[in-house]
């Protein structure tokens, strides 16, 4: 799992997504994806699983307009295997830019 909090008075702005695993087990095993987003600008704050997939070696999403997360808000990428243990890699391009800015 992978975990970050936008910060107070910025937006991040996700664009790129790609996700690995090393199959140890002969290729017989999935991931199970997701990104969990607690949005704390309200009260009580929510959960809500912004996605949920599954897939083999790898997993890439790749968009043209990037994906805006709040303020305050804490997003948790979540990973599961069916079977054995497997390593995972998680590599996300985004940007984090001041809600003052011009």
């Amino acid at each position: 799992m992978s975990i970050y909090s936008v910060p107070a008075g910025y937006t991040l702005w996700v664009a790129n997504i790609n996700a690995y695993s090393g199959d140890g087990n002969g290729g017989n095993a999935y991931i199970n994806y997701q990104a969990r987003v607690a949005n704390n600008n309200v009260s009580p704050p929510n959960t809500i699983t912004a996605l949920n997939t599954t897939f083999g070696g790898s997993y890439q999403v790749l968009r043209t307009n990037p994906f805006p997360y709040t303020e305050k808000s804490d997003i948790q990428w979540q990973f599961s295997t069916n079977t054995g243990t497997h390593s995972v890699g998680l590599i996300l391009e985004g940007i984090l830019i001041s809600n003052s800015a011009a």
